[in-house]
């Protein structure tokens, strides 16, 4: 059975379980929140390129805190 990631792609056997993210995201009011994600490696390198991802707790701190 494939086994289907966030970013909607259907991860090879190379990729496994595929890439826990935590990237930047908004809720429904307009306020920032944090979305974690499991992604391929395609899209896991592009949200990378795109300055999405929050590598560390601390980037997560000062991303919904407007640091």
């Amino acid at each position: 059975m494939p086994i289907i990631a966030s970013c909607g792609h259907t991860l090879s056997e190379s990729e496994g379980m595929g890439i826990s993210l935590a990237i930047k995201g908004q809720s429904k009011d307009g306020s920032r929140c944090i979305r974690y994600i499991v992604a391929c490696q395609k899209c896991a390198t592009r949200y990378r390129s795109d300055g999405q991802v929050l590598e560390t707790k601390q980037d997560e701190y000062n991303y919904i805190n407007h640091n």
